[in-house]
């Protein structure tokens, strides 16, 4: 997720294009029952549609079945996920001047489970509500000419970005059909669109996706897909503007002060500095899983917590884990996460403590990159911890001792920057970066330190999959704090 992500995943992300049925030339010719076009303008979808079709995240292994309902007339807009189980609206002309986002998601408390429901946010002026497509603008694409995909003939349309040393590939299949408003126009229907770089229609990190549509009609949907038939529920982030939750890609800021529960950190700084390695890599000592994907998803504050406890417990008994981020995904919004939405590191500690661990991977199922039903009481749970330490913010020694004497620490960072997302390799500072409790977005994992050519640096797992940065990991520079990797770190106890 950028990570993240956001309260609606499915505002933050559309290209916002004027889509117009699409006039082929005389050109056309037809092919396998199909109208096919030779034409070399550039396709233009319909403004109007509903697709049914899958998204495919290889490096998350996820496989996301989703149904997409667009009016651009209406100005409103709908994905549901995984037959419903997660519904996203983008309603321009509902709740407010602005518009309204509206998600239905299962959430699980410590007194309901899998209860159906709706949270709505408000646009602003700043920040106005648009409909959300899951085609893509196609502006700037150009023809490649025929292809074959899958038995079908289509014709193939590719753009490429570059962002420093990231290059952005984006491929687009479609053929051609009459269209079912005016038979004697032949519309663009989409057949698969690939995305290798940053996410164009979802708005998340760079990474590798593909979607496979495999049913269109461009026929305006029915105005009954737009209504929404839940009861809102209110939380914590419902006084915030959409622009606001955009911006915690995952990591939720509580902005009243209070005790979050941790330990303080019981080492004396000064006394441990001098007996630390030089370096340090806790890859190298097993203890840290591979590199996985958040998807589009704000999930990362789950990547955070699990690998600080999956390297506590390689720590404690020589045996990694790969623990369920799903599950805390699921089922810890009963003490202030909000699932893909964002979360805190220490929120999902405290339901840990409370519940006596976290299942693994493979009992619970696998990662969805969305909201899901909450079902802990039917797997094993393991991994339990004691407790948590807050290590002292803003402190690099600290934060030193702490990742060499305990292992991976769940760190929090200001990613929202545009180099922090096109990252490839080389020592990352940002001088534009936050250092503030509220500038952090992004949870990561510390898994070590060093000095290179003389640079002192940090070495962080990202949750952004090994397409992103250096094989998924960055190095972070220490100097002044730079992005807040001191500012609030934690581990836990076993």
């Amino acid at each position: 997720m950028l990570f993240a992500v956001r309260f609606i995943k499915a505002i933050v992300l559309v290209a916002e294009n004027n889509c117009l049925s699409c006039s082929i030339s005389q050109a056309a010719v037809s092919m396998a029952g199909l109208v096919h076009s030779a034409s070399v303008t550039v396709p233009n979808f319909s403004d109007t549609y509903t697709v049914k079709g899958t998204l495919y995240i290889p490096y998350a292994e996820v496989k996301e079945p989703f149904y997409a309902y667009y009016d651009l007339d209406s100005g409103n807009s709908r994905i549901d996920y995984y037959g419903g189980m997660v519904k996203t609206y983008q309603l321009s002309n509902y709740g407010s001047k602005y518009g309204s986002t509206v998600k239905v998601v299962p959430v699980t408390t410590e007194t309901e489970l899998n209860k159906d429901t709706c949270l709505r946010i408000n646009g602003s002026s700043s920040d106005p509500v648009s409909v959300q497509s899951i085609l893509p603008d196609t502006t700037g694409f150009e023809n490649l000419g025929f292809d074959v995909l899958n038995g079908v003939n289509v014709e193939k349309w590719r753009l490429v970005v570059t962002n420093g040393e990231k290059i952005n590939k984006y491929n687009l299949w479609i053929r051609y059909k009459n269209s079912t408003k005016d038979p004697s126009v032949v519309e663009p229907i989409p057949v698969r669109y690939e995305m290798k770089g940053y996410n164009t229609l979802l708005g998340s990190h760079y990474d590798h996706y593909y979607l496979v549509y495999d049913w269109f009609t461009s026929d305006k949907p029915s105005i009954d897909a737009f209504n929404v038939r839940y009861t809102l529920g209110i939380n914590h982030l419902a006084d915030r503007t959409d622009l606001e939750i955009r911006a915690l890609r995952g990591k939720q800021y509580t902005a009243e002060k209070h005790y979050n529960g941790g330990l303080p950190f019981p080492y004396n700084t000064s006394e441990e500095l001098d007996k630390l390695p030089a370096y340090i890599d806790w890859r190298l000592f097993g203890a840290v899983t591979p590199v996985k994907d958040q998807s589009v998803c704000g999930s990362c504050w789950s990547y955070g917590t699990t690998g600080a406890i999956e390297g506590a417990y390689f720590l404690k008994t020589g045996q990694l884990l790969r623990l369920s981020t799903q599950a805390l995904i699921d089922c810890s919004w009963g003490y202030g996460n909000n699932g893909c939405d964002g979360g805190e590191d220490y929120r999902a500690y405290q339901w840990i403590i409370k519940h006596g661990g976290l299942p693994l991977e493979d009992e619970y199922g696998g990662y969805l990159g969305q909201d899901g039903y909450c079902h802990v009481n039917s797997v094993n749970l393991t991994a339990p911890i004691k407790g948590f330490v807050n290590v002292t913010s803003g402190d690099n020694n600290a934060l030193k001792v702490a990742v060499a004497k305990t292992g991976p620490i769940s760190v929090s960072i200001d990613a929202s920057h545009k180099t922090f997302s096109f990252y490839s390799n080389g020592m990352y500072y940002e001088k534009d970066c936050g250092n503030k409790e509220q500038n952090l977005d992004h949870s990561v994992v510390l898994v070590g330190y060093g000095n290179i050519n003389g640079e002192d640096y940090w070495l962080i797992k990202n949750s952004w999959s090994n397409y992103w940065g250096n094989d998924g990991y960055i190095l972070m520079s220490p100097k002044d704090n730079n992005c807040g990797v001191a500012t609030a770190p934690t581990y836990v106890t076993m």
